[in-house]
Order: C-alpha cells, then structure tokens, then sequence
C-alpha cells in the first residue's frame, strides 16, 4: 500500500455504499484521487453551480468523428481539468487513444511527490474505470 496523504471522500459506484454498521463507505488515497478525477470526467460544465467550470463532460465528445483535432481537444480539456484539482501538482501526460468501439484517456500526473498513472476507458457513452497502476 502506498503511503500517500490524497484524503478521503465518500465512496460512490453508482450509489452511495454503506458499511456493515451502516456508515457510508469511504475511499482514501489513490482510489480517492482516481474518483476525484473520474468525476471530473462524467461532469458537464455547468452541473456544478458553484463551480461552472467543473467537469469536462466527456460523454459530449463520443459521436464526434475520431480525428486528431478532436483528440488533442479532449487532451486539453482534460488537462485543463484536472490542473484544478489541488491534490495534483503537475500533469506529466495525457494520451487519448479513439476508434469506433471506445476511448481510452491514459493520464500521468505527479501528486504529493510521486508519478500516478490511471487509464480511464470511455466505452458507448459510459466512463469506466479501466486500470490503475502506479509508477
């Protein structure tokens, strides 16, 4: 387990969880900063009244042909994004990978000293967490 200090926050996977005593489960650490991320994702701009320019609304993206322009759009969206997030001190790398079954989004950042890498898969207007793995 690694030893970083990214928080905690309610878990959500679709619902909220509870524990067996009834408590909400939570998250920490690199699954807390891996969701942090996701929700960004899945957020539209504008969902979030105080903050408008939360989110990136991935889904928006999907049916617009693969290109590169459309590719290097979602590479800045993201990284706009997700340079909001105080727990992320630099973005090392974003790739987006596009055909007509999905898009993968591989994001490389730098948080509290250490390089985290999550692969996020968008397939048929659904983001799923595809795979985390860690440098």
């Amino acid at each position: 387990m690694i030893d970083l200090d990214l928080g905690t926050d309610v878990k959500i996977d679709g619902d909220y969880t509870r524990t067996a005593t009834g408590d909400l489960q939570t998250i920490t650490d690199l699954e807390n900063l891996k969701e942090a991320i996701y929700r960004r994702f899945i957020t539209i701009p504008g969902e979030v009244i105080h903050r408008p320019d939360y989110g990136i609304g991935i889904r928006r993206y999907l049916n617009r042909p693969c290109t590169d322009a459309n590719q290097v759009e979602i590479e800045n969206a993201v990284k706009l994004n997700i340079m909001d997030e105080p727990r992320i001190e630099a973005v090392n790398r974003i790739k987006c990978i596009w055909n007509q079954e999905y898009a993968s989004i591989v994001i490389s950042v730098k948080a509290f000293g250490r390089n985290v890498e999550f692969d996020y898969r968008v397939v048929r207007l659904l983001v799923l967490l595809y795979q985390l793995s860690n440098n």
